[in-house]
């Protein structure tokens, strides 16, 4: 897909007319896909942006939640504002041109959507025509937005339209795990895998004939009934998080800013100050880490620790059910070979083979004696049958025998030392938070200290809210797939018995195959994922082979660096290689799933230092589309960086904010000189 062209018409502070060529052009047989927009904040790039995804994605661009009337608001606010308020426009308009690829044949798309003000209430419209052929075939608005959503899909869209604050939570490594899950689940096509397996279920509850299977075709229902409500329960926590994180981190920063304010105010408190900061930031990086070991312990076998007693008893049971099974196979052996046995004997060729002359009772009475003989070779077991209650297969059974024998022993050592150091760190952070109250007598610095503690506390309540949004997570997770396992032997037991039925067998395989194609994709596309994410990130990286290897946990998605074949976590990299490790799972990503979208980037390099910097420009910008619309202030790309750039860019556009007009100014430079400008006519 390609965005070709960009209009706007009085939209934010875009007053009037406005017109973007966005389309890459070769020269000199070089690929040249970088459209570049420069300017100062203020100066209408992010505005830009959101008038692309607002027109593409519509009430979706401003998330999940959002209803009609916030919508209408949203829009209403959009219509431009010039400084002579009595000849303010009443309607806005946002026109894309995009060349999409569908079956080999290419297509050309002009998303059209416009609203005015009538009587104080926002009036929609949204129109679409293919290859100047306007659609007519949609009776609603919803239906031609759904439309869109299949050409673009928002959560797709969220991989390729990214900015520098979205860079920062991907940079954040509990985040950076969730986002990973849900792209990796999307662009894989899982989603639509997790539909079939739903429609299939309606089909088995549907299909169910016996009047013994009413009660797991009810249990079936609400099983899926339940596990839908879970996952929309789960996207809201995710998004709850999401946006908790963000202003975590926005709180973060607005510390380090007053930190910076006092310690220019104060010489004498900074440097004892700058010690205690670093101190606790150690700390709380490294409680961070040591919560999760626990955490993780936590959610595995500590549970059955606790109850040792109980597993021993399950253990008991494993092996009476162990002894109880081999007997029934060896009695149903028994029984195949006495059969086989007595029809070879009792046969007249067996007798005459062995040259004896024996009449038919004493045959019978021989036989007889040999059967009796093997039955005590091989007693049947004495286990009641009403005692096995698990039934579970060998290797589920030596599995859980591992893990009782393993929650018995290394688990509580383990978790008792997890402990302790948390603890010990604890301590440690309370004492240095105790020194930062330490507030000097100076009145300058008193209230810049007051304000500090007030933004500290603030930052405590919203990591709580991180933690208590993690746990419940955690919970819903485990619930969900409790749930997903009780959905599996439903369908296999309603299988069984409808065993007659055909189609609900050929349902019920078709389910055990989805299950292992969805599995089988997510491993090898991890494996994939993982390789080229190693690349990248070495290839951004200004020290070579920062890591040998970059592994994702198939089930949580955690990224595990590894160093000399030893494991290190995301939050040892420093701020910047945190950074450029999010822009290399966004570049991994899209060479992985090979969805070919544009990537529109705003603002990326302002928390990165020099020498990260040019590695973007230098590796990434350059290769990471076929159409990059790169959006940038004057303090990024200085003329250093922009001559590195030019051979790739195609157009460059300089967006300057007019506050005589009101609006902003553009100028257009079709050769990528810096020196020959021409403003846009608006």
């Amino acid at each position: 897909m390609i965005i070709r062209k960009v209009e706007l018409r009085n939209f934010g502070i875009y007053g009037g007319e406005f017109s973007f060529d966005l389309t890459p052009v070769s020269s000199n047989g070089y690929n040249r896909p970088i459209v570049l927009f420069n300017g100062k904040n203020g100066a209408g790039k992010t505005t830009l942006i959101e008038a692309i995804r607002l027109c593409l994605h519509g009430p979706l661009a401003l998330g999940n939640r959002v209803g009609q009337a916030e919508y209408e608001d949203h829009l209403a606010k959009y219509i431009h504002i010039p400084p002579d308020s009595s000849t303010r426009p009443t309607s806005a308009r946002i026109r894309i041109f995009l060349e999409y690829v569908s079956q080999g044949r290419k297509q050309v798309y002009r998303i059209e959507r416009s609203w005015k003000l009538v009587q104080g209430k926002v009036k929609l419209e949204l129109d679409i025509w293919q290859d100047d052929h306007r659609l007519t075939d949609f009776d609603t608005i919803q239906q031609k937005e759904s439309l869109l959503r299949e050409l673009v899909p928002p959560r797709v869209a969220d991989l390729f339209f990214f900015d520098g604050e979205k860079l920062q939570l991907l940079a954040q490594d509990d985040t950076s795990s969730s986002r990973l899950a849900d792209t990796v689940h999307t662009l894989l096509g899982l989603h639509l895998v997790e539909q079939l397996q739903k429609d299939l279920d309606v089909y088995l509850a549907r299909q169910a004939t016996q009047h013994e299977v009413a009660t797991l075709r009810t249990q079936l229902e609400e099983l899926v009934h339940q596990a839908s409500d879970m996952e929309r329960r789960r996207l809201v926590l995710l998004n709850e998080r999401q946006e908790n994180r963000q202003a975590l981190g926005n709180k973060q920063r607005t510390i380090a800013e007053q930190e910076r304010r006092i310690s220019s105010e104060g010489n004498w408190f900074a440097e004892r100050l700058n010690d205690l900061r670093s101190a606790r930031q150690r700390l709380e990086t490294e409680i961070e880490i040591q919560r999760r070991q626990v955490q993780e312990l936590g959610n595995g076998l500590m549970p059955f620790a606790i109850a040792p007693q109980m597993c021993k008893l399950v253990a008991e049971r494993l092996d009476l059910e162990a002894r109880y099974e081999q007997g029934v196979a060896s009695q149903q052996v028994l029984r195949e070979q006495l059969a086989l046995f007595s029809t070879e004997v009792t046969s007249p060729e067996f007798w005459t083979d062995v040259e004896a002359e024996i009449g038919e009772p004493d045959r019978q009475r021989i036989v007889g004696k040999l059967e009796d003989v093997l039955k005590q070779t091989i007693r049947a077991p004495s286990i009641d049958p009403r005692e096995v209650i698990l039934m579970v297969s060998d290797q589920d059974r030596q599995t859980l025998l591992n893990w009782i024998d393993h929650s018995l022993t290394d688990v509580p050592l383990q978790f008792c030392r997890a402990i302790r150091r948390l603890d010990l760190l604890e301590t440690q952070l309370d004492q240095v938070t105790q020194d930062l109250q330490l507030v000097p007598a100076d009145e300058t610095l008193k209230p810049l200290v007051e304000t500090l503690q007030d933004y500290n506390q603030e930052l405590v309540e919203l990591q709580k809210t991180d933690r208590d949004l993690a746990e419940l997570l955690d919970r819903l997770e485990y619930d969900l797939e409790q749930t997903r396992y009780q959905l599996r032997r439903t369908r296999e037991q309603i299988a069984q018995q409808e065993h007659h039925h055909q189609r609900v067998q050929l349902a019920s395989k078709a389910q055990l195959a989805l299950e292992e194609y969805a599995s089988e994709l997510n491993r090898s596309k991890i494996a994939l994922l993982e390789e080229r994410l190693t690349v990248r990130f070495n290839d951004l990286c200004r020290k070579q082979d920062l890591a040998d290897e970059i592994t994702i946990d198939p089930r949580t998605f955690r990224i595990t660096l590894h160093r000399q074949q030893l494991p290190f976590s995301q939050a040892q990299l420093s701020a910047g290689e945190r950074q450029l490790l999010a822009v290399a799972i966004m570049w991994a990503l899209r060479e992985v799933s090979r969805v070919p979208m544009p990537v529109i980037i705003d603002t990326p390099l302002g928390r990165l230092d020099s020498e990260h910097r040019l590695s973007m420009v230098r590796r990434y910008f350059p290769q990471a589309s076929h159409q990059v619309i790169l959006l940038v202030t004057d303090t990024e790309v200085d003329e250093q960086t922009l001559s590195i750039l030019d051979p790739a860019i195609s157009h460059m556009y300089h967006l300057e904010y007019d506050a005589v007009q009101g609006r902003t100014v553009v100028y257009h430079d079709d050769t990528a000189c810096v020196s020959v400008l021409e403003e846009v006519p608006v």
